[in-house]
């Protein structure tokens, strides 16, 4: 009776305990922020030196910085501000803002996005004028010149208007470049009023590959890809503290009632229980051993990421298609092909193949 009491004590504590651990250790993927008034920071994106690598994609990171606002490194463009993020099925978006409130010159020196996931919603084409200021009229503020390019002696103008760029060429002002300036909306090109909306922040966008959601989305539209397709238990969000909270109670009452039956004979109406000298032995199905699993042929991808069967382009154990340099594992016995990772886990546990049911060891 001592022991039964010992092991309800053990289950409680882990009842009680536990899941706070659970919850803990995964809440570093939690949504976090640089400060109170910096944006809410959630998948794909995380902050490095804040959050794991597992809670953000590759190209995402993001870092605070010592005045606690949340910094973009650009590798080719530099440090930005994130002024604000917007997560969403069919719009995603991202401000940036220029921590010197330079962002026009920064155009100007052509913003470069190769190597990010990031680009504009659109692109339009935009002229800078740099205009002496005693020969202006007072037409020209209706240009709106640009504040941090300009001074008393000159004043620089952008338009995105044909007529304007015209008259402007004709008089007193210097075309200094035409660029293409990354847009949210393509504005008139004879517009009577241009203007330049783009002195203080910068709207750009993501695009994922992959249209459907596995992990780390509030948002039931939401189209974020997991990362890498793999699954992770402890990858932060709602689901995982929610189901550890309905299975260890209910471990634990069965526990508890098995204990029980064993030493009253009640719960389960067991009745009293003889005593018997022999032994049940129960046999319980394990997967391959290790030795077995490392022996099937692994290969590694290409840069298509492709295998020789077109049809066969995606791991059925974690739903993702296959990318460059990856390692892929064969069956010999089927020819069925997985993400090495993949099906060793799965080997390790279950001793036939996930797709057709047939022992791998021939």
């Amino acid at each position: 009776m001592g022991a039964s009491i010992i092991i309800f004590l053990f289950f409680l504590f882990c009842f009680l305990c536990l899941p706070h651990f659970i919850v803990s250790s995964s809440g570093n993927c939690l949504n976090n922020q640089c400060s109170k008034e910096a944006p809410g920071i959630a998948f794909p994106f995380r902050l490095k030196g804040r959050q794991a690598e597992r809670c953000g994609y590759p190209g995402y990171d993001l870092t605070c910085d010592n005045m606690n606002r949340t910094i973009l490194e650009l590798p080719f463009s530099g440090r930005f501000v994130v002024k604000d993020i917007k997560y969403g099925g069919t719009d995603h978006e991202i401000l940036l803002h220029d921590p010197d409130d330079f962002l026009p010159r920064r155009l100007l020196n052509q913003l470069n996005l190769s190597g990010t996931p990031f680009i504009g919603y659109k692109y339009q084409n935009y002229s800078f004028f740099s205009c002496r200021s005693d020969t202006l009229s007072s037409s020209f503020d209706s240009g709106r010149d640009i504040s941090c390019l300009s001074n008393t002696a000159h004043k620089v103008f952008a338009t995105s208007s044909i007529g304007y760029g015209r008259l402007w060429s004709n008089v007193n002002c210097t075309l200094i470049a035409t660029i293409q300036v990354p847009v949210k909306f393509i504005s008139n090109a004879y517009d009577d009023y241009p203007r330049f909306y783009y002195e203080t922040v910068l709207e750009l966008t993501w695009n994922w590959k992959k249209p459907w959601c596995k992990k780390n989305c509030d948002d039931k539209d939401s189209n974020f890809p997991s990362y890498g397709g793999r699954l992770d238990v402890l990858s932060g969000g709602k689901t995982f503290p929610i189901a550890i909270g309905i299975i260890i109670p209910t471990v634990i009452v069965v526990a508890i009632c098995y204990i029980v039956s064993r030493i009253r004979g009640f719960c389960f109406g067991a009745g009293n229980i003889e005593s018997t000298n022999s032994s049940q032995l129960v046999t319980i199905t394990t997967g391959l051993d290790e030795f077995a699993i490392q022996s099937f042929p692994t290969i590694v991808l290409g840069e298509s990421g492709r295998l020789p069967d077109p049809a066969n382009n995606i791991c059925v154990i974690c739903l993702s298609e296959y990318q460059p340099k990856e390692k892929v594992k064969i069956l010999p016995s089927c020819s069925h092909c997985f993400h090495s990772a993949c099906i060793n886990d799965w080997l390790h546990l279950n001793s036939t193949c996930p797709v057709c049911r047939i022992s791998p060891v021939l």
